[in-house]
């Protein structure tokens, strides 16, 4: 589904800080079992066939927890990166709006520009409509970008495709 200027008017950050603030969390928890595992695994100090199938388990185990951290931080920077991106977009969405109530011209839920009906019938009206409708594009084309590039990150991740360069 391609971004419209509908879309964005109703994007905010907010829900994007609630889930970064929960992966990392998360992320701290994994990193905390993960360290206690490692530890437990070193103190095994026994021989035996229990001891060789519980040392195997553990490294499995372990080996689960990293994929497990390493999804998570995956997911943190993705979210992250969004909600900087969301945060961006806002800014400029602000300031577009703002510039159009100046120049006498009004955003449609489409994106597409015009000028108030209010607004006298002039060239320098119609050349502002047409810079602010060059503007709204390139936030769309930006917003659709930090959504695809969202998408792609955690689809990466659901398919245990991510890796943190390792």
């Amino acid at each position: 589904m391609a971004i419209t200027w509908a879309n964005i008017l109703e994007w905010q950050t907010g829900p994007l800080d609630e889930i970064a603030q929960t992966l990392f969390e998360a992320s701290q928890g994994l990193r905390e079992a993960y360290e206690m595992g490692q530890d437990d695994l070193n103190a095994i100090q026994s021989e035996g066939e229990a001891v060789t199938a519980m040392r195997a388990t553990t490294i499995t185990n372990l080996a689960s927890l990293e994929r497990a951290l390493t999804n998570v931080n995956g997911a943190l920077m993705a979210i992250e990166g969004a909600r900087d991106g969301v945060g961006h977009i806002l800014a400029q969405v602000n300031d577009v709006v703002a510039d159009a109530t100046t120049m006498q011209c009004e955003i449609k839920a489409d994106g597409s520009v015009h000028p108030m009906a209010s607004a006298p019938k002039t060239d320098l009206v119609l050349i502002d409509a047409s810079a602010l409708a060059i503007r709204v594009k390139k936030i769309v084309e930006y917003a659709d970008r930090v959504d695809t590039d969202l998408y792609h990150a955690l689809a990466d991740i659901n398919n245990d495709r991510y890796t943190d360069g390792d």
